[in-house]
């Protein structure tokens, strides 16, 4: 057995010792990173959520947790972490809302403050398109608040732009004689409550708690485009039901 061990070169001990330290390596860095979900990626940059850090109060339906967004300077998909928000989602009221930041300093997180620039702490809507939102209630063992999004084009032209309406979240009230549904225009998130009764269309962004006022549809517009969708979505969920 001595006469084995005296074989054994220095040079092979090193190279076995390299060999397992990058082993090493390599098994916490998987580690680390299967706590991190990706939620949005490009080549400028990526929003990751740590799903170790959240906490779900089943009493309230609220959920806490914190998500990282790393850029990527060269725009070559190497990603640099910038900052960690704490984030609250509210099930019941279907919001977020951002309680907490930590900026990267040197490659190192700093403490939590509550201290930012509006609006990151404002309160969001959360919409369809929502792939935050939609992970956390998984995690959570809750069901999301709505099903994966299915964007029907109404219109792509030089007068409205491109307008799509999401056809799998569409919030029929019968006995109202209404309809929710959801859009993206020119890349912003707007819901619409349409009122087949009195023929308006009242429109919501991400930041408004509430509807605003409700209008008729001008022709060729924006609005009668949605509403029309809306209306027809609405007919089909009767001959179907």
């Amino acid at each position: 057995m001595r006469q084995w061990l005296k074989s054994i070169s220095p040079k092979f001990i090193l190279l076995f010792l390299v060999f397992m330290i990058i082993c090493s390596n390599i098994a916490f860095a998987n580690v680390s990173d299967n706590r991190w979900i990706l939620l949005k990626q490009s080549i400028y940059g990526q929003f990751l959520l740590d799903k170790q850090t959240i906490r779900y109060d089943l009493n309230n339906d609220i959920a806490t947790y914190w998500v990282k967004y790393e850029s990527s300077k060269n725009h070559d998909g190497i990603y640099e972490a910038k900052f960690l928000n704490h984030e609250m989602i509210d099930f019941r009221n279907k919001t977020v809302t951002k309680i907490g930041e930590s900026k990267y300093i040197n490659g190192s997180p700093t403490s939590e403050t509550t201290q930012f620039e509006s609006p990151e702490g404002r309160t969001f809507n959360i919409f369809p398109q929502d792939e935050e939102a939609y992970q956390v209630a998984l995690l959570c063992g809750r069901q999301p608040l709505y099903a994966k999004p299915l964007w029907k084009t109404l219109a792509n032209n030089r007068s409205v732009g491109k307008i799509q309406l999401d056809v799998n979240n569409i919030e029929i009230d019968n006995a109202s004689c209404q309809a929710i549904v959801y859009t993206i225009q020119y890349n912003n998130y707007y819901s619409y409550l349409c009122n087949f009764n009195r023929g308006t269309i009242a429109r919501k962004d991400v930041y408004s708690r509430d509807f605003g006022p409700e209008k008729i549809p001008v022709p060729e517009s924006v609005g009668e485009i949605i509403y029309n969708e809306a209306y027809y979505q609405y007919t089909l969920s009767q001959t179907n039901s």
